[in-house]
């Protein structure tokens, strides 16, 4: 196991609450085990992993999000996409097939609506060119969170956002203004009704 991964799997070992992880399993409708340590906690004892002198490189976070996402437990999935969002500003392209495997593998609405908002979406803000492909292969995908993801990239995006992520060989599109199509006021709608405790 990677070093930095550790300390982390230390901390959350020794605060597993096999009670409260029973509702937490099945609030995720069985889906994944948990330790039972809720988002607040979890952040206080990933905390002096994340902060910035000991921030991976994007090559060790290829390597510690793997293995993270390898683990059982939802809460070090959980600690991967916290990872992945606080060195988004570093990231590079070459992430994106990383992205894919995260949002197909062991994937459901809880990390999939968070690596499409906060990483996918600010990839694409820089990367545009870059990261288009990749979108237009994922609207047309049979996987239902990668399509997912191609739509939810853009929440942040409210004054700029495409209802078709276009084709690389297409101009880009006008900007639209106005209100987030259907569907995708639906998944916004979805987003907030999920409690923050988990």
């Amino acid at each position: 196991m990677h070093n930095w991964i550790v300390p982390i799997q230390d901390a959350f070992l020794a605060a597993a609450d096999p009670l409260r992880a029973v509702p937490m399993a099945a609030y995720m409708k069985g889906r994944f085990p948990f330790l039972g340590i809720q988002t607040p906690q979890r952040r206080k004892l990933q905390a002096p992993q994340f902060r910035k002198r000991r921030l991976p490189s994007e090559e060790e976070t290829l390597v510690i999000l793997r293995e993270l996402w390898a683990l059982p437990e939802r809460e070090y999935h959980y600690c991967g996409v916290d990872l992945l969002v606080g060195v988004v500003p570093y990231l590079s392209p070459s992430v994106l097939p990383l992205l894919e495997e995260l949002l197909t593998q062991k994937a459901w609405w809880d990390t999939v609506d968070r690596l499409a908002t906060r990483v996918v979406g600010p990839l694409h803000g820089r990367y545009p060119k870059e990261v288009d492909p990749w979108l237009h292969a994922w609207i047309a995908s049979d996987t239902l969170w990668l399509r997912r993801t191609a739509l939810l990239y853009q929440l942040l995006k409210r004054g700029e956002t495409d209802t078709e992520p276009k084709a690389p060989s297409e101009p880009a599109p006008q900007k639209r203004q106005g209100p987030l199509c259907p569907t995708l006021l639906s998944l916004q709608h979805t987003q907030k009704s999920c409690p923050a405790g988990v």
